[in-house]
């Protein structure tokens, strides 16, 4: 089964300034997209109706790896921090929070975050879902694995990283 690329992928990416690619006749356009109007999708100054065809390719979002929750990045001119720690500090904002190469820990809970989950956490609960989710889309992470599936670019792979 062929997964394609439909408005649910991105919506979340949209009011934080999605930068996509667009390749047209041997070249690539570099734009942002900043809405969403019936089907077509509002990049800078055109409107874009092709990408939730079945049929078209020449159009793709550019977003960072899952992985990129482990590594130091930048967003937008911020200045550096590690996503997965940023993500803990808004589930448990009462614990300084560090970062030990694979995982989120704090020294005052025994709160471990394991691929952004904690692992000691016996009822289940995560709190604060929609703002990690909102967190997630404001970096550009992808989430729903569209890079692996080939429907977006990894922003690592471009000579110019537009997130940076």
């Amino acid at each position: 089964m062929n997964r394609e690329l439909e408005l649910k992928d991105i919506v979340g990416y949209l009011p934080y300034d999605l930068n996509v690619v667009v390749f047209r006749e041997d070249t690539r356009i570099f734009t942002q997209c900043i809405g969403v109007m019936n089907e077509y999708l509002r990049c800078e100054n055109e409107y874009y109706d092709d990408i939730f065809r079945e049929e078209s390719e020449d159009m793709k979002p550019i977003l960072r790896p899952l992985s990129d929750l482990y590594k130091e990045i930048t967003n937008n001119g911020s200045e550096p921090f590690i996503p997965i720690v940023e993500l803990a500090k808004i589930h448990n904002p009462k614990y300084k929070w560090f970062f030990d190469e694979t995982h989120a820990y704090s020294t005052e809970e025994k709160f471990n975050y394991f691929n952004g989950f904690n692992s000691n956490n016996r009822n289940g609960k995560i709190y604060n879902q929609h703002q990690l989710f909102d967190k997630l889309h404001e970096w550009k992470v992808d989430y729903r694995g569209l890079i692996d599936a080939g429907l977006a670019i990894d922003c690592n792979t471009l000579d110019n990283n537009p997130y940076k």
